[in-house]
């Protein structure tokens, strides 16, 4: 794999580098992206290095550098229940995928980790043309992650580019 010289970029910058620093929503990265494809290992700040190269920030008519904060990344996680895995190494492979970021980007990472919650529920049974109002009501599990999104938001909310945010 290649990487592109991420403790470099992030221990240069000079005083005009534009701070950055990256948020990620692991959930929603790796359900909305990942799954079912063959980028499960991604390397996240090489891709976000990657996408600020193309992207032309100028100031004064001058191009503008980015330079990253420490840490760089910030990853919003919460360790997947055994009892609700997809398949018997869904626990061991997002613990090893996390070991590997943190030992790859060292002091550039920070998991946040929140937790999922599991309790029992009541839910229509989907029947085709029928209003959910229509079917069955069924006992089911409903799983629910917690504290990432809210840690996600006052992460970036209190963070020093806060004052950028709308």
């Amino acid at each position: 794999m290649h990487y592109w010289g991420t403790e470099d970029h992030m221990q240069k910058g000079n005083g005009n580098a534009l701070r950055t620093r990256v948020y990620i929503d692991g959930y929603n990265l790796y359900y909305g992206c990942l799954k079912g494809t063959p980028y499960k290992w991604l390397d996240v700040l090489a891709l976000v290095e990657h996408v600020l190269r193309s992207i032309l920030f100028e100031q004064n008519g001058q191009p503008v550098e980015y330079g990253f904060q420490t840490p760089a990344v910030k990853y919003f996680t919460a360790p997947i229940l055994t009892a609700f895995a997809r398949s018997d190494d869904s626990v061991s492979c997002q613990y090893h995928y996390h070991t590997a970021l943190c030992a790859h980007l060292s002091n550039g990472l920070e998991i946040i980790k929140g937790y999922h919650d599991a309790r029992p529920a009541r839910a229509h049974v989907w029947q085709e043309g029928k209003a959910a109002r229509e079917s069955p009501m069924i006992e089911i599990w409903k799983l629910e992650e917690k504290q990432s999104d809210v840690a996600l938001t006052f992460a970036m909310r209190s963070s020093p580019q806060a004052n950028f945010l709308p």
